[in-house]
């Protein structure tokens, strides 16, 4: 009977062993498990937002979070630009408000990009004039109570992105250092009740 007891005490204490010494690995920076590897860093588009109010004609630069962005999806184009680096190297502007033209399903926003950079942007370096795509990442039209209409589109752009089906326009212009596009007329024709417009893009050179 003591030699059973004693047994059991012999055992006891071994698995109390045990679980000291996978205490102190953990504590000392072991793991008796896989440790996984953080993700890489990935590159993240950043759009500009614009919100065009189609009864008072006036255009606002939109912020990322703000509320009028609620519920619209941002496409990432597959394509990288000098944008996705941090800050604003190549900034696009707008008018601060539409112009009409006499077509009532119609309104233009003017619309132009600044070079940040330190270097040309729209030129290969063989010396052709290649300049700047404005690719839209986002394209909302609603009606007075918010509710998303279907039926609106850009008119003419110069192509469509093959991965999101976008309008792409082309500005076709070099850019030195702090220059300034000249202005392009973006032309929306707009779905029956439309009272707003939003929309994202982004400034791409190769």
């Amino acid at each position: 009977m003591q030699r059973a007891v004693r047994a059991c005490g012999e055992l006891l204490l071994l698995v109390l062993l045990a679980l000291l010494l996978v205490m102190v690995a953990g504590g000392c920076g072991g793991s008796l498990s896989p440790v996984e590897s953080s993700p890489g860093p990935t590159v993240q588009s950043s759009p500009f937002y614009f919100h065009a109010d189609l009864v008072s004609g006036q255009v606002t630069p939109l912020e990322p979070g703000d509320p009028r962005l609620a519920g619209i999806e941002t496409v990432s184009p597959q394509v990288v630009g000098t944008n996705t680096a941090t800050g604003k190297p190549l900034e696009v502007n707008t008018a601060a408000s539409l112009t009409f033209t006499g077509n009532p399903g119609r309104r233009t926003v003017a619309t132009w990009v600044k070079n940040n950079l330190k270097e040309s942007v729209g030129q290969l370096p063989g010396g052709q004039i290649n300049g700047i795509d404005l690719i839209f990442t986002s394209l909302v039209f609603r009606d007075a109570s918010n509710n998303d209409l279907s039926g609106g589109s850009v008119v003419a752009p110069t192509k469509y992105d093959p991965h999101t089906s976008l309008p792409v326009i082309t500005i076709p212009s070099r850019l030195g250092p702090g220059q300034s596009s000249g202005s392009v007329g973006v032309v929306f024709s707009l779905p029956k009740d439309a009272t707003q417009v939003i929309w994202g893009v982004i400034a791409r050179t190769d």
